[in-house]
């Protein structure tokens, strides 16, 4: 976890895209939350965008082709604005924000709230976009505001492959921080195999 951007991120810059007076944690106290893993089709979770109370777009979280969802795409749709609707609109504390959802069979599951701002993945969609939308314009029942992928290009990387390694060791791989690299040679030299002497 130490070794990670992600929580990195949220640590260091957890009141980025607040406005008015930032009230901190006291003491910078957090609490790490543990969720249940599950093993889930990656082509059934959506991101939602709300503006002013207003849902004004979803979007496949993953950047992948999945040939089913055209064909689910209205039910899908239906699922998410009649959860939304029913369980979340106006119940949020704040006006903008972006909820995920995970949609298995008939069931649809609410996985997390996000703020609405660059520091959130857009995935499909544009933040520019996002915060040019007029949510007075924005007919919250057409699925034209659902955005999927609708042709195969091939195999794509995985949009999280830069994640994948702690970022020292990929730093290094680079010789991006020689002050690491240095680190790492010192350290080197102060570990002895068994049998050495110091002179070795």
């Amino acid at each position: 976890m130490k070794s990670s951007d992600f929580v990195t991120c949220d640590l260091n810059n957890a009141f980025d895209q607040c406005e008015g007076p930032i009230l901190s944690c006291p003491n910078d106290q957090f609490e790490l939350v543990l969720r249940e893993w599950l093993e889930i089709r990656r082509g059934m979770e959506f991101r939602c965008f709300v503006k002013q109370h207003k849902l004004i777009r979803v979007a496949q979280r993953h950047q992948g082709y999945f040939d089913y969802l055209k064909e689910k795409k209205q039910f899908i749709f239906n699922k998410i604005t009649n959860l939304y609707n029913s369980k979340i609109k106006e119940r949020f504390a704040d006006s903008d924000y972006v909820f995920d959802v995970y949609i298995d069979g008939n069931f649809i599951y609410l996985v997390d709230f996000n703020p609405f701002g660059t520091i959130t993945d857009s995935f499909l969609l544009s933040w520019d976009d996002l915060f040019q939308i007029n949510p007075q314009t924005v007919d919250s029942s057409s699925e034209d505001i659902f955005y999927i992928v609708t042709q195969d290009s091939g195999i794509q990387p995985s949009d999280m492959m830069s994640y994948a390694m702690p970022k020292d060791i990929v730093d290094l791989s680079r010789g991006e921080d020689v002050n690491k690299m240095i680190d790492l040679l010192n350290l080197r030299g102060l570990v002895r195999k068994p049998g050495e002497s110091d002179d070795e």
